[in-house]
């Protein structure tokens, strides 16, 4: 079962140098040896430096600003379809709005998706192969890595990370 994701970034010192992700005691960035459970780990296939750095920069933004929504995370992920249409790309303008008025991006938001959210804010273009092409609001840790997988020449799977 899937239950909890994460960005891994920085790599200064080895494979990655902290983990970026929300959880019910709040939004994170840590060591990944304090992470403490078991995860499959993915990694977009050719994501260049300053993609991975542009993604890493809208997570600490959110990060920054928003909180863990408990409420999200238990009702946001089930209530509907994580199909990438109209509401997502509403919200995604709308983030993209509060980014350009140096506003806090979202208030409440869950791990799957924080990583979704800045892959899509970070790489800006919805043709960029690895813009995630789900709606954040409504997709699941589960669902992420099912479309991780599906879209296997674009993501590769690292394998688990203990």
């Amino acid at each position: 079962m899937v239950s909890h994701c994460g960005l891994l970034a920085g790599e200064r010192h080895g494979w990655a140098d902290y983990v970026i992700h929300a959880k019910a005691s709040g939004m994170l960035i840590e060591d990944p040896s304090q992470w403490g459970i078991k995860s499959q780990v993915f990694r977009g296939a050719g994501l260049r430096k300053a993609e991975a750095q542009a993604i890493e920069e809208i997570a600490r933004k959110i990060v920054e600003t928003a909180q863990y929504g408990k409420g999200r995370a238990i009702f946001g992920g089930w209530a509907t379809s994580s199909s990438y249409g109209t509401g997502a790309r509403e919200r995604l303008a709308k983030y993209r709005q509060r980014l350009t008025d140096h506003q806090g991006i979202v208030k409440n938001i869950y791990c799957s998706e924080l990583v979704t959210l800045s892959y899509q804010l970070g790489l800006g273009d919805e043709d960029h192969r690895l813009f995630i092409k789900k709606d954040g609001k409504h997709t699941l840790p589960k669902t992420l890595r099912d479309y991780s997988r599906q879209n296997s020449d674009d993501w590769v799977e690292i394998g688990d990370y203990v």
